[in-house]
């Protein structure tokens, strides 16, 4: 339906737009496009040369304009990365920006005594407080990554329920590692006069290991989606601005615990 782009001459790589744009005027723009990616090969005369197919990915992209979101739905970062250049290069009226939380944590101003790393704290606030706002609700933590510096452990995952009252977790805290995913349930109450209060419930993972992450488990309304993405990225930011209390964290993380 579009002419092939291929992104860098050096590598077999190539995107087509595979579908007719699906657009609602002050919404949103969606589509899918293809990403197929091919093995190297040497010619006899030592010329590189297209190979065979190492890749293919059906790729979706939303244009969210009532969140003022670029939605890539798509497992592979270095694919992400790519198609963010491509948009970047061309669409030069609209600035993209990515959301990557290691480098910003470094800005915020922690106050109060510190027991654990400061990431580990920007995500339990955010986890406790910040996201747990507007008809959202947060829990039953399923699963929490870690990672650290120390040569004898670089990471440790910990799966289950009600993991923050696991004794591995709390050990992982205290050792300083810094958190860089969990996965949790995210509930939008609904409250109707008539019909009484409803929730609509999504299973997520958050990685916060390079640009931001978001993976849902449940199959829902794209509609809800993007109204969670739209929440998540503002909750994230608003926990970005001003002082962070470490010891208010650390009560909130006793709450959770009991």
């Amino acid at each position: 339906m579009e002419e092939v782009i291929q992104p860098d001459k050096r590598k077999f790589q190539y995107l087509k737009r595979t579908t007719e744009f699906n657009f609602k005027k002050n919404n949103f723009l969606n589509f899918l496009i293809e990403f197929d990616s091919y093995k190297k090969r040497f010619s006899s005369g030592g010329l590189q040369e297209q190979g065979e197919l190492q890749k293919s990915l059906e790729i979706e992209i939303t244009f969210d304009f009532k969140y003022n979101l670029l939605i890539i739905k798509c497992g592979e970062q270095s694919y992400v990365n790519i198609i963010k250049k491509i948009f970047s290069q061309n669409l030069k009226s609209i600035s993209f920006e990515s959301l990557s939380i290691k480098p910003l944590v470094k800005q915020i101003n922690f106050a109060g005594e510190a027991n654990f790393h400061n990431q580990s704290y920007f995500i339990l606030d955010f986890l406790f407080s910040k996201l747990r706002t507007n008809n959202f609700e947060a829990n039953d933590y399923l699963a929490i990554s870690f990672s650290n510096n120390k040569k004898e452990i670089k990471k440790t995952s910990v799966a289950g329920n009600n993991l923050f009252a696991e004794p591995t977790v709390e050990e992982r805290l205290i050792s300083l590692d810094a958190i860089n995913a969990v996965k949790f349930q995210l509930a939008k109450v609904f409250v109707n006069q008539e019909t009484g209060t409803s929730a609509n419930l999504d299973e997520i993972r958050m990685d916060f290991r390079q640009q931001l992450k978001i993976t849902f488990y449940k199959e829902q309304n794209d509609s809800y989606h993007r109204s969670y993405i739209h929440h998540i990225v503002t909750s994230l930011k608003e926990g970005l601005n001003g002082t962070h209390d470490c010891q208010n964290t650390e009560k909130l993380l006793k709450v959770i615990r009991s």
